[in-house]
C-alpha cells in the first residue's frame, strides 16, 4: 500500500508471531481512542466451541466517550471475515466509511453505542444475514450508494435517529426484510431517496426458497420519507406480502408520519393491499404523493389499504400548486377503499377523491376536477369555492347520480340537472350577485365542475369532487 507522505517507515511492532501459519485466522482490532499505529491493540475473536476462530476485523474500540478530535476514516478496504462480522464499531465519533466491500461474511458493516455524525459511501456488502446495521442511538448518518447482496436483512436501523439515505441497490432471493426500521426516540426519522428495493436473480431462487415479509418494515419509528423509490416483493413465494408494514404501538409519539413521493409499489400476487397497518394503537396516515401501483400476476387491482384501514392510507397525486390569490392548495386524487373481495381480489365499493384549481377567463367557463367513473352506480358530491379579486367568495355544494353500465363508454345521468344542497357567501350569507353556480358535467367520460366566471370579472375556483362508487364485482 503506498505511503501517502514520504517518511522513515519503521517495521510493525504487533504482538504476533511472525509465520502466517500462526496469524491465518486473525485480524487486527483497531484503537482510534488514542494516536497510535494500528498495530498497537490486535484481538481473534474466537468462533463457536469446536470449530477454527473466524476473522474479525473492528473498525473501532472504546472503553469511555469519544474525543472531539477522533474522526476515523476508512477508504478503499476490501476483505472477508468467514462467520463473523465485517466492521464492528461503538462510540464511533464522526467516521466516514468509502469504497469499503465486504464479502464472505455473516455480518456486514455495524455501528452501535452513540455512533453519530458517521458517513457511508459505495458501501458494496455480500453477507449471509445483516448487511449495514446501525443500533444503539447511533444519530445523523448518511449512507450513499449502498449494494447488498444475499442478506437476510439488507439494511437494518434500531434506536438510530436522522438516517438519510441515497441511490440504494437491496434486495435479492434469500432477503426476508430488505430495510427494516425502529426507534423509541420521538425523533426518529429515515429519510431515503432512490432506494431500489429489487432483484433480478429472485426468478433463479427455487420455489419456496424466496421468503419475503415485506420492502420495508418500521416498528415505533416517527418519521418514515422515501422519495423516487421502488419497492418490490411481487416475487414473494408467500401470501399476503404487502409493500409496506408499518407497526404503531400505543406508545408512539402521535405527531408521526409516514409519505411516500413518487413511488414504484409493486406487492405479491397474494397481497391484499399495498400497506399493512398494525400495532396496539391506531396508525399514524400514510400519505402517498404520486405513487404508482403496479397490478400483481393475476390481474387483479390490490387497494391501497384495507377497509378497516381506509381512514389511515390516502393516495395523492399531482403536486402542489400555488393559485393566483397566492393560496397553497393539493391537487390530485385519492381513494378510501370500502368493501373489498378477498375471493376474487376485487374491489366492490370506494369512494373517490379529487381536487383541482384553476381560474376561467372573465366571462368565460372553465371545467375543473376530470373525475373518473368507473363502471356502478356513482353518487358525486362536489364542494366548489369561488373567490374574486376584492375578497368576496362563495361556496357551493352540489350532488350529482351517474350511472357506466359494465363494459360500455357511455355515462347517463340520473336527473338532468344536479341539485344544490348548500350556498354561502360573502353577501348577508349568500352567493355574490351575478356569480352563476357551478354544474357537474360529462366531459370525455369523466365527469367535471364546469365553473363560469361573470362578465368582465376573472374568480379563482377549488373545487373537490367525491365519488361513491359501487363496482363490478365480476372479473
Amino acid at each position: 500500500m503506498p505511503a501517502t507522505r514520504i517518511a522513515p517507515f519503521t517495521a510493525p511492532t504487533a504482538k504476533f508471531p511472525a509465520d502466517n501459519a500462526s496469524n491465518h485466522h486473525t485480524l487486527l482490532l483497531v484503537n482510534f481512542d488514542r494516536d497510535v499505529d494500528v498495530f498497537t491493540v490486535g484481538l481473534t475473536w474466537k468462533g463457536r466451541p469446536g470449530l477454527d476462530p473466524v476473522l474479525v476485523y473492528s473498525l473501532h474500540y472504546r472503553e469511555g466517550l469519544p474525543d472531539d478530535n477522533t474522526s476515523p476514516v476508512v477508504r478503499r478496504l476490501a476483505f472477508q471475515s468467514s462467520g463473523g462480522a465485517g466492521i464492528q464499531a461503538q462510540l464511533a465519533w464522526g467516521t466516514v466509511i468509502e469504497q469499503v466491500s465486504v464479502s464472505a461474511a455473516r455480518d456486514g458493516i455495524r455501528f452501535r453505542d452513540v455512533s453519530a455524525t458517521s458517513g457511508f459511501e459505495n458501501i458494496d456488502i455480500a453477507v449471509s444475514r445483516l448487511g449495514l446495521v446501525l443500533s444503539g442511538d447511533t444519530a445523523l448518518v448518511n449512507v450513499k450508494r449502498l449494494h447488498v447482496a444475499s442478506a437476510q436483512y439488507d439494511f437494518v436501523s434500531t434506536g438510530a435517529i436522522g438516517v438519510v439515505a441515497r441511490d440504494w441497490l437491496i434486495g435479492t432471493g434469500i432477503s426476508l426484510v430488505p430495510v427494516m426500521l425502529t426507534s423509541a426516540a420521538s425523533y426518529g426519522s429515515f429519510h431515503g431517496t432512490g432506494i431500489a428495493i429489487s432483484s433480478e436473480d429472485v426468478g433463479r431462487m427455487p420455489p419456496g426458497e424466496r421468503k419475503w415479509q415485506a420492502a420495508v418494515m418500521t416498528s415505533c419509528l416517527t418519521g418514515l420519507l422515501l422519495e423516487s423509490s421502488t419497492l418490490q416483493t411481487s416475487f414473494s413465494d408467500t401470501t399476503q406480502c404487502p409493500c409496506v408494514i408499518i407497526d404503531s404501538p400505543a406508545a408512539l409519539s402521535a405527531d408521526g408520519n409516514y409519505t411516500f413521493v413518487n413511488c414504484d409499489f409493486q406487492p405479491s400476487r397474494d397481497a391484499h393491499s399495498v400497506f399493512l397497518l398494525s400495532g396496539e394503537a391506531r396508525p399514524h396516515p400514510v400519505r402517498i404523493i404520486g405513487g404508482r401501483k403496479s397490478a400483481p400476476e393475476t390481474g387483479h387491482e390490490i387497494p391501497w389499504t384495507l377497509p378497516q384501514q381506509a381512514p389511515y392510507v390516502s393516495f395523492v397525486g399531482g403536486a402542489i400548486s400555488t393559485t393566483d390569490s397566492g393560496l397553497t392548495q393539493w391537487q390530485g386524487t385519492k381513494d378510501w377503499i370500502f368493501a373489498y373481495d378477498a375471493a376474487t381480489g376485487l374491489l366492490t365499493a370506494r369512494e373517490h377523491e379529487s381536487r383541482a384549481t384553476g381560474s376561467p377567463p372573465a366571462g368565460g367557463t372553465t371545467e375543473l376536477g376530470a373525475m373518473p367513473l368507473a363502471t356502478g352506480t356513482t353518487l358525486v358530491r362536489a364542494e366548489v369555492i369561488a373567490t374574486g379579486p376584492l375578497g368576496r367568495a362563495a361556496r357551493w355544494i352540489l350532488e350529482q347520480g351517474f350511472f357506466r353500465a359494465a363494459g360500455g363508454t357511455t355515462v347517463s345521468t340520473w336527473v338532468d340537472q344536479p341539485r344544490v344542497t348548500e350556498t354561502f357567501g360573502s353577501d348577508g350569507g349568500a352567493p355574490p350577485a351575478g356569480w352563476t353556480p357551478p354544474t357537474l358535467a360529462v366531459s370525455s367520460g369523466d365527469v367535471v365542475v364546469r365553473c363560469t366566471a361573470p362578465t368582465g370579472r376573472k374568480l379563482s375556483f377549488t373545487v373537490r369532487i367525491r365519488a361513491v362508487e359501487a363496482l363490478s364485482s365480476t372479473p
